[in-house]
């Protein structure tokens, strides 16, 4: 295969995956406000949505073992096939945290509802933001972006911690909403993953373009952290 058609392909494979990225970046918008409206409706299409998401994931992981075993990649077009590989499965995973939890919605109890929290919608947009600007450094090869994604992770341990604090004092205080805050609990949960998965995309764009894997200590940024912290609590 000619290097230039092969570079063509790998164009395809990265835009293939941003398409993807786009699709979870809207599935996790729209169970957030299912979850707000207790919208049945719609996270009955996010279940049925979840399907094509892995057909694309499929069709993604096929064309990247298409083009190791068509040709002989350099190390750096090796990693870029690598990363779009790693990349996909974070986001259909990350898709599947949707579909659970419209899943969720549609096992609703017929308890008391709970008052609504604002936490859970400031946490649910801080994971959101870094699912997209992970793409954004995925899509533009940004390292330096990369690593203020990833330190903006602890804000949203933050908001974790503080929400299963509040549910389960909630599920001590009121028992007759117990499924309801079990169902948020998991709702949080899988917030906090879709920022996990964020920075694990982070960590993938780094490797791809600088070709060392970045540890813990080289990531980490108190000053960075600390600007995170201080922004979600202006949200």
């Amino acid at each position: 295969m000619p290097r230039t058609e092969f570079h063509a392909q790998l164009d395809g494979l990265r835009g293939r995956v941003l398409e993807l990225g786009q699709l979870a970046v809207a599935v996790i918008d729209r169970v957030i406000g299912a979850v707000q409206e207790e919208d049945r409706a719609t996270a009955s299409a996010i279940v049925a949505s979840d399907e094509p998401i892995d057909r694309l994931h499929v069709a993604i992981q096929h064309d990247a073992i298409s083009l190791l075993a068509r040709q002989q990649p350099t190390a750096g077009d090796l990693r870029a096939i690598t990363a779009g590989m790693a990349i996909a499965s974070e986001l259909e995973r990350i898709a599947d945290y949707a579909t659970g939890t419209a899943r969720l919605i549609l096992h609703e109890s017929r308890e008391p509802a709970l008052p609504p929290t604002h936490d859970l919608y400031r946490m649910a947009r801080a994971a959101r933001r870094m699912l997209q600007r992970s793409l954004d450094a995925y899509a533009t090869r940004d390292t330096t972006l990369a690593r203020h994604i990833w330190n903006e992770d602890p804000a949203v341990d933050t908001l974790q911690q503080t929400l299963y604090r509040d549910l389960l004092t909630s599920m001590i205080e009121n028992p007759s909403t117990l499924t309801r805050a079990t169902h948020l609990l998991w709702t949080v949960h899988r917030l906090e993953r879709v920022a996990d998965r964020a920075t694990n995309i982070c960590e993938q764009v780094i490797f791809m373009v600088d070709g060392e894997w970045p540890h813990f200590d080289t990531l980490r940024d108190e000053t960075l952290i600390a600007r995170a912290v201080a922004l979600d609590s202006e949200d």
